[in-house]
């Protein structure tokens, strides 16, 4: 796979999860705001159950998996001096670093907020849940849409 079509790989699968984040920002969590704190709780545990399937996580790891291959190519041609195109290796290095920090977000915080909801039955666990799960979600939302664009800044001519 040539470095172009990696770059595009990793730009158009991370514009893709970044997309799911915004809807959950922009719709998803307002609509279950609207179903009540214990309804939205059990939704918002049976979403996240059918998250953890390969369709979903196919493209989020696979985001994270083509951006670190882009990271680690043009960082290697970088060290070697291989074409001068440093600003566009410098756009590409980038976008996947924040494709990462996306990446990283909802491994350190996403998850494990998740993780709390499914196993607390308390009559806050909505309230305690969304503030901190919506903030780290827009983080990942922008970051992944971020990296996507310079990503594919960084490989136009």
């Amino acid at each position: 796979m040539t470095v172009s079509a990696l770059t595009v790989l990793a730009s158009v699968s991370s514009a893709a999860v970044g997309g799911v984040y915004v809807a959950f920002s922009t719709l998803v969590i307002p609509a279950l705001d609207r179903l009540g704190p214990d309804r939205a709780a059990a939704a918002m545990r049976s979403i996240n159950t059918v998250a953890e399937r390969p369709p979903f996580l196919s493209v989020f790891f696979g985001s994270a998996i083509a951006a670190s291959a882009v990271a680690a190519v043009d960082i290697v041609g970088f060290v070697r001096g291989d074409a001068p195109d440093d600003g566009q290796r410098a756009a590409r290095i980038a976008g996947a670093g924040l494709v990462l920090l996306g990446f990283v977000t909802t491994i350190v915080r996403n998850v494990p907020l998740n993780r709390a909801l499914d196993t607390s039955r308390s009559h806050d666990a909505w309230d305690r849940y969304r503030g901190p799960w919506v903030h780290a979600n827009s983080l990942r939302a922008a970051a992944s849409i971020a990296g996507a664009a310079l990503l594919l800044l960084g490989s136009t001519r």
